[in-house]
């Protein structure tokens, strides 16, 4: 699932591309993209016509301002995608749900196989309607947090968000001094903290050097400081250092299968899965073993003896 960074680098992105641009059309080929609306033609005249002013991100959320104040909330779920193309003749991938064109060309393509994300405008709450935000995310001193919040009611329950609010450390102290569950439960926990998922977690564990299992409570200052520390590092350098770690393991795997095969015999097929790596029929020795040339020679029978004479 895309976590915290990899979604940031795809608001990065599309940032640069699609700020300013104008809707025109919008096609929706699953219905199950757009669940939050009561019918497809709800969504696509919510959007159809609107203008895209910024591109923000809360946790796993991207966040896309129109002109008319509503908000365009994408979540890419499991295993989500957005994919720019210059226009409708490139070839459409499977399970390409959503494509939104746009009047100055181009399109914004949504792919997703197993369709657990989604796509929805919001629409702000009346002014001077309440909206009840996160008692967590109440903790920021700062940032966009609190402002994406209250105009899309759908992400107030989400908790801090470690780069659009503020926290001090103390602060955060005071969350995990109140809970008694592991630590890795509470970075993963979304009504908590926003955008962490299973993967990043580890990683900010291990760079804090605690133990996944550690309950939050029992921490101490020094340990509390540490892990602000590494949850506060850069998205996009964390991203980065995630793709060239997956890099190194390529890189490591390709060495090993290259040594693999040049230990292979020649004349040996290299063994693979559920095959053995020799045929049976091939086991048998092709050169006479040491003890063998020690015997002599037996010579061939050109004649059978018979009984008489013996």
């Amino acid at each position: 699932m895309p976590e915290l960074p990899e979604v940031e680098t795809v608001r990065a992105s599309l940032a640069r591309d699609l700020v300013g641009r104008k809707v025109k059309a919008v096609a929706v080929t699953n219905g199950r993209v757009v669940r939050r609306h009561k019918t497809a033609k709800d969504f696509r005249t919510l959007l159809e016509g609107r203008t895209i002013k910024t591109a923000q991100r809360l946790g796993k959320n991207l966040v896309f301002a129109l002109d008319n104040g509503t908000h365009l909330v994408v979540h890419l779920g499991m295993s989500g995608q957005l994919l720019r193309s210059h226009g409708p003749k490139d070839v459409k991938p499977k399970h390409t749900h959503v494509v939104i064109s746009f009047t100055q060309g181009g399109e914004l393509r949504y792919v997703d196989p197993r369709t657990f994300g989604e796509m929805y405008v919001s629409i702000p709450p009346p002014e001077g309607t309440p909206v009840e935000i996160s008692k967590f995310a109440r903790l920021s001193i700062g940032g966009d947090g609190m402002a994406i919040r209250m105009a899309v009611p759908e992400l107030a329950h989400l908790g801090i968000d470690p780069f659009e609010d503020q926290i001090g450390w103390d602060r955060f102290a005071a969350i995990l001094r109140s809970r008694s569950t592991p630590l890795k439960a509470v970075l993963t926990d979304q009504d908590i903290i926003a955008g962490i998922g299973n993967i990043y977690a580890d990683e900010i564990l291990f760079a804090a050097g605690l133990r996944f299992d550690r309950e939050s409570e029992s921490l101490s200052t020094i340990e509390i400081r540490r892990l602000h520390r590494a949850i506060s590092r850069d998205p996009h350098r964390r991203h980065q250092a995630r793709r060239v770690d997956a890099s190194r393991r390529a890189v490591r795997r390709s060495r090993r299968e290259t040594r693999r095969l040049s230990a292979v015999p020649p004349g040996v097929q290299p063994r693979r899965t559920g095959v053995p790596s020799v045929p049976p029929t091939h086991r048998a020795r092709s050169r006479p073993g040491p003890f063998d040339l020690l015997l002599p020679e037996v010579p061939k029978l050109t004649h059978v003896p018979t009984g008489e004479g013996c």
